[in-house]
């Protein structure tokens, strides 16, 4: 402004203030969007201040003096760009509110986050007040705020009304807002997955092992940034005990600290190492948990049994048919003459290459079974299961485990299979515990007999059949 030949604006026009030339009220309460032959101070300044910006249009942007904002009500505050889905219309139901003043320095707040609705509650007196407690907030400024964590609406509403006023799209919804005040978690409501181990020694603070799961119920606990508030849940989807996790790892770039998997010992290693000037530590910042989405089962899972005697197991409990509620079979098979290319395993599982030939199942095929209600056996070796063709299809993986080559030997006798071979099945459900352990959703310990082992497989496939599942989200920058 003061490049403008030296003066500013509101010097500029016969040495008085545009508030003063107006016989003392604002060009802006009595404008109203016209022109006044009279009074038309206004236009002349507006128009100065368009030739100033077309001749400084590529100069850094400056932010103008407040006592100018207020005259010309133009907000140079850099803001959060709306995003590429939040260009929507304004239902009938919807109608904007233009707030002055600060939104929380009006005597206003909000309930609500990520996973619920957003709504306001007003504490304000002013009975001119435009916001009612229990509308539902939909955007702020051009923003959605649908996806945002309960931290990053305050941000945003604290960045906003920085400026004189703030834009925001709200709805009347008393119904959702009782319903969210009844709830148990009247913030955040989302789940992620840990990247990373904590061992956290605080009365307050949460331990987590890398790939538990936690319900996030608050983004910004007592205020604090930085740390969440989280609940670990169990594989039927269950939450238990409670607490504060840090959301950020921040990890020295040493070669020894690449190999571990505990938040505390990498910070142990960062206390210990004496700092040097010609050796500074170089840190790296590293988010601590990959947002999921929970998926409940609604048709019959795919079965994968691997472990001691895993294809004489598959062959009974097909043969068996039926037990209870629960159906078993087989996927039907193709065969191909010639490998399999990459584009034509984009579709394919229980692909087995033979002599001359590849046999494999669709996906199609699972999934068409997994409708009609029966739990398809799949044959998978170890080494596919992390194949995305099988993941998608959220199977359920056991692991056949026997301690004795005794057990192994009687469940052979039993189900008139020819003897021999017993120590390489103990063998192979030690090597598949020790090497995929973690790809396993439960253990079936095998019994004497084939029966009572297929009793024991049944009654596994019933319990983690309501085991709940997870699906990787790409990562949210509103997190």
């Amino acid at each position: 402004l003061d490049d403008y030949q030296g003066k500013t604006l509101l010097d500029d026009y016969q040495g008085k203030t545009l508030l003063d030339d107006y016989q003392g009220k604002t060009l802006l309460d009595d404008y109203q969007g016209k022109s006044n032959p009279q009074h038309n101070g206004y236009d002349r300044a507006m128009g100065r201040r368009k030739a100033f910006i077309r001749r400084n249009r590529s100069r850094p942007q400056v932010r103008h003096s407040r006592s100018l904002e207020s005259i010309f009500r133009v907000y140079d505050l850099q803001d959060f760009g709306p995003s590429s889905g939040d260009q929507e219309t304004i239902t009938k139901t919807q109608h904007s509110v233009v707030l002055s003043g600060g939104f929380f320095d009006s005597g206003h707040r909000v309930i609500g986050g990520r996973g619920n609705d957003v709504f306001i509650i007003c504490e304000s007196t002013r009975n001119t007040c435009p916001l009612k407690t229990g509308d539902q907030l939909i955007k702020i400024e051009a923003r959605t705020v649908a996806g945002m964590t309960h931290a990053t609406l305050i941000d945003t509403l604290r960045l906003h009304s920085m400026k004189d006023a703030m834009t925001l799209v709200v709805t009347s919804n008393m119904e959702g807002y009782e319903k969210l005040l009844n709830s148990k978690n009247i913030k955040d409501h989302f789940y992620v997955r840990a990247s990373f181990a904590s061992q956290s020694y605080g009365p307050k603070l949460l331990s987590f092992q890398k790939g538990d799961v936690l319900l996030v119920t608050d983004t910004f606990p007592e205020g604090r940034s930085g740390y969440w508030y989280t609940m670990k849940v169990t594989s039927d989807g269950h939450t238990t005990e409670g607490g504060y996790v840090p959301i950020e790892l921040i990890q020295p770039e040493l070669q020894e600290v690449g190999q571990q998997n505990s938040l505390a010992s990498k910070y142990q290693i960062l206390a210990s190492k004496s700092r040097t000037a010609s050796q500074p530590f170089k840190c790296v910042v590293f988010r601590c948990f990959q947002p999921v989405n929970l998926i409940k089962a609604t048709a019959p899972k795919p079965v994968i049994l691997l472990g001691a005697l895993e294809m004489e197991i598959r062959r009974s409990l097909v043969e068996l048919g039926s037990s209870g509620n629960l159906k078993f079979s087989y996927c039907p098979k193709r065969t191909a003459m010639s490998p399999l290319n990459a584009g034509e395993m984009e579709d394919k599982v229980e692909v087995m290459e033979g002599e001359g030939h590849v046999s494999y199942s669709t996906c199609q095929a699972v999934e068409e079974l997994m409708n009609k209600g029966y739990h398809c056996i799949l044959s998978v070796s170890p080494e596919q299961l992390s194949r995305k063709q099988v993941t998608k299809l959220k199977p359920m993986v056991l692991l056949l485990e026997c301690k004795a080559v005794k057990t192994i030997r009687s469940i052979m006798t039993s189900a008139n299979i020819p003897l021999g071979r017993e120590t390489m099945h103990l063998e192979r459900s030690k090597e598949l515990k020790a090497q995929y352990g973690s790809m396993f959703n439960g253990t079936i310990p095998l019994a004497s007999t084939m029966g009572n082992t297929l009793h024991s497989v049944c009654k596994a496939i019933c319990l983690h059949q309501d085991d709940v599942m997870w699906e990787d989200c790409p990562y949210d920058p509103l997190m």
